[in-house]
């Protein structure tokens, strides 16, 4: 008999980790586990969406209408820093809940396109401030996350736009015309160090960090038509991600590195898609009307759990799913 339940025993572990090894590798082949916020007109006016990453549960995430299309979030996932129409395009942040709203910069000038420190201690975000007749010559400038001094990092005559801090805290990735066409840049978080990554003869634009900051993806033109590409972090070994005929672009890395979520025009309108790193498994996720942009990953803070027992025989099933209430 000890035996025997010795033997079962074994069993059930076998079965348990054989089951569970399944389920992991089903939650890896269907983004299903994470949500992103997205700018979406379909109700007239640019407003700020929140949505699981299949397409489930799609709603409005605050009532503000939104300037800029793109919008962070803390590394911790409680804040969202973004650029708001009410001060002409000033930086505000927003708790997870959506029940505190705080302006963080002010002055002249529209300031756009935040990105957190690692931290969360710090917000670098473009902005025309000291540029005449607001033509959109931006630089990029470095501000609290609870707002106070702007620090200036940049002093290009052209644009400098579209930063993104590298999770390792090591570097910032931006486009920039400096080099008459927008190219891909890096320097360090202080403006020091300013390294040119691409040099097509065509836009490069939109960069995003790997959660490892050992590549980047990106939107080009260089091939003659609007794809997203993926680089090393030194601007080595450029590879093309897609090849629909359509627009796409504005590409964002997953926080666990396993899809990039881009916008996309093949579905006849701005959609939002994900696919694998490599380019494979595309997906279309929102299929509105009405254009949807800027795709912003929330950090993986708040996933779901998901614990599946299943014992041979199917004799009994527990699947226990705790989530927290994130709106």
């Amino acid at each position: 008999m000890r035996n025997l339940l010795r033997i079962t025993g074994l069993l059930l572990g076998l079965a348990l980790l054989v089951n569970v090894g399944v389920m992991a590798a089903a939650r890896r082949a269907e983004p299903k586990t994470q949500q992103f916020i997205f700018a979406s007109r379909r109700e007239g006016e640019w407003r700020l969406y929140i949505t699981w990453v299949d397409g489930r549960h799609v709603r409005p995430w605050a009532d503000m209408p939104v300037e800029d299309y793109m919008t962070a979030w803390s590394p911790d996932g409680q804040w969202l820093a973004f650029n708001a129409d009410q001060s002409r395009g000033k930086l505000y942040r927003m708790s997870a809940k959506g029940d505190v709203i705080e302006q963080v910069s002010f002055g002249s000038g529209s300031d756009s396109a935040p990105t957190w420190s690692p931290d969360g201690q710090w917000i670098i975000f473009s902005s025309d401030r000291y540029t005449r007749n607001y033509d959109r010559n931006t630089e990029l400038f470095l501000i609290s996350a609870n707002g106070g001094a702007v620090e200036q990092l940049t002093f290009s005559s052209l644009g400098d736009d579209t930063p993104e801090w590298s999770p390792d805290g090591a570097w910032v990735v931006f486009a920039s015309e400096r080099a008459v066409d927008w190219d891909i840049f890096r320097m360090r978080p202080d403006g020091s160090d300013l390294q040119q990554l691409t040099g097509s003869s065509s836009d490069d634009v939109f960069p995003s960090w790997s959660p490892d900051s050992q590549q980047i993806v990106f939107e080009s033109y260089r091939d003659g038509n609007r794809d997203v590409y993926v680089m090393n972090a030194d601007g080595d070994e450029v590879r093309r991600l897609t090849t629909h005929p359509d627009y796409d672009g504005v590409p964002r890395w997953s926080p666990d590195g396993e899809w990039i979520a881009f916008v996309s025009t093949r579905s006849g309108n701005r959609d939002i898609f994900v696919m694998r790193p490599d380019g494979s498994e595309v997906q279309q996720i929102t299929f509105d009307r009405s254009d949807d942009w800027s795709p912003a990953w929330r950090p993986a803070t708040d996933l779901d759990w998901l614990l599946a027992l299943h014992l041979i025989a199917g004799l009994l099933i527990i699947n226990v799913s705790i989530r927290r209430k994130l709106i």
